[in-house]
């Protein structure tokens, strides 16, 4: 059984916390009868909402900043996942740790080693991770994915320009592609 929330303009004060507008949430519970010997329970949750500015400002995410989270416990399709992004098309930063030391355009993690589905949304098996932002100003652009079965991993990272004293680095990109039965590829 599911329940979905879904609110174009988005739940003003959600659950009675102060700046937590909900834009969307998924709620789901099952049953695993597949589980020896007895069958198990399984809870679900997905969501995405903008967060109170007492959440928001330690890490320096604007208002507009829409954080999404999933989670699924359950015995053979557990997953987890995170994602911070901003309005559709915009260049601001959503994220500043330490004083700008790391800053972020957007971020996803997510870990689900057989994929999960969560309400009527699918998370592919696998191992993510994007981030398109800056490390002590100069661009770093991550995009990897890992799965395990059958293997695969494949990673773009793309560094710009930096200089360290008299050492001065081009922007670099390294593209790697590995997996079972094929040619692995590294490319910079």
């Amino acid at each position: 059984a599911s329940f979905e929330l879904s609110d174009k303009t988005g739940w003003k004060d959600a659950f009675g916390f102060t700046g937590l507008t909900l834009d969307d949430l998924v709620i789901s519970f099952g049953l695993e009868v597949s589980a020896v010997p007895l069958p198990l329970p399984t809870i679900a949750l997905s969501a995405s909402a903008s967060l109170p500015s007492t959440l928001r400002e330690p890490l320096s995410m604007p208002s507009d900043a829409v954080v999404s989270v999933f989670a699924e416990l359950a015995e053979e399709t557990p997953c987890l996942g995170l994602g911070i992004h901003g309005p559709q098309g915009s260049t601001e930063n959503v994220l500043s740790i330490a004083g700008g030391v790391i800053t972020a355009q957007s971020v996803d993690v997510y870990v689900a080693p057989a994929g999960c589905t969560i309400g009527t949304t699918i998370y592919t098996p696998g191992l993510a991770m994007e981030f398109d932002g800056a490390v002590l100003g100069d661009k770093v652009d991550v995009g990897s994915k890992l799965v395990l079965s059958p293997f695969s991993f494949d990673a773009t990272v793309d560094i710009g320009g930096f200089q360290v004293g008299p050492l001065q680095m081009e922007e670099s990109v390294l593209d790697v592609h590995m997996a079972a039965g094929t040619d692995d590829s590294v490319a910079f």
